[in-house]
C-alpha cells in the first residue's frame, strides 16, 4: 500500500506539468484537487480497474496478455470543473513473454489508454467506463508511450473539427463525451 501511495503521489506531481497545448486560455480547462481527494480518488478508480482487469474487460484484453501480474499505472487523472467527470491515463506494463511474437530483448511492454469516468457526487463511487477512443500497444519504453498518450489527448483530439482536447472545457460537455457517458459499460466498486 506505501508502494502505490508513492506511486500516486509522483504520478500527481508529475500530472500536473501537461503537455503544451496550442488551446486559447479562454477554453482551458485549469481544476484544482488537493492532493488529498487525488490520491484519494486515484485509489478507488485503481481498485475499479483491478476488477476490470480480473474480469477481462475493456482496455484488458487479450485474455493472455492482461492477468494478475499486469500492472496498472494510473498516469494522470483529469477533472471536468465540477470534479464530475474524469478522464484516468492508465499505463499498464507486461512482461513480454505474454506476446506471441517478441520483436527485441526488452523484459517489458507497455499499453496506454484514456477511459472515461464519472460520478454522481463529490462523495459517489467513481464509475470507469469501458470505452477508450485511442490505444497505445507494445510500446517498449514508458516515456515515449507516455508522451504519446499526452500529444494525442493535449494536442491531436482538438485538430479534428468539431472535436477538443482533454484539456479543453468544451470537451466535457461534447457529444464524444455524453455518448460514451450514455453508451458504455461502468464498473465501479460498491
Amino acid at each position: 500500500m506505501k508502494n502505490l501511495f508513492f506511486i500516486i503521489s509522483i504520478c500527481f506531481a508529475v500530472s500536473c506539468n501537461s503537455q503544451p497545448s496550442t488551446l486559447s486560455m479562454q477554453y482551458k480547462n485549469v481544476v484544482n484537487v488537493s492532493k488529498k481527494n487525488y490520491s484519494k480518488d486515484s485509489l478507488q478508480i485503481d481498485g475499479v480497474l483491478r476488477m476490470m482487469l480480473n474480469k477481462h474487460l475493456h482496455p484488458f484484453k487479450p485474455d493472455e496478455q492482461f492477468d494478475l501480474n499486469t500492472r496498472i499505472l494510473i498516469d494522470s487523472i483529469i477533472y471536468s470543473k465540477d470534479i464530475l467527470h474524469m478522464i484516468v491515463f492508465v499505463i499498464t506494463k507486461n512482461n513480454t513473454n505474454k506476446l506471441l511474437k517478441k520483436e527485441n530483448s526488452e523484459m517489458y511492454f507497455y499499453n496506454g489508454n484514456y477511459l472515461f469516468c464519472s460520478r454522481e457526487n463529490k462523495n459517489s463511487p467513481i464509475k470507469v467506463y469501458d470505452y477508450t477512443g485511442f490505444n497505445l500497444v507494445y510500446y517498449y519504453n514508458y516515456k515515449d508511450l507516455k508522451k504519446r498518450l499526452r500529444e494525442y489527448c493535449f494536442i491531436d483530439m482538438g485538430k479534428e473539427k468539431g472535436k477538443y482536447n482533454i484539456d479543453d472545457i468544451r470537451f466535457w460537455k461534447s457529444d464524444d463525451f455524453k455518448w460514451v457517458i450514455n453508451n458504455s459499460e461502468a464498473t465501479q466498486i460498491r
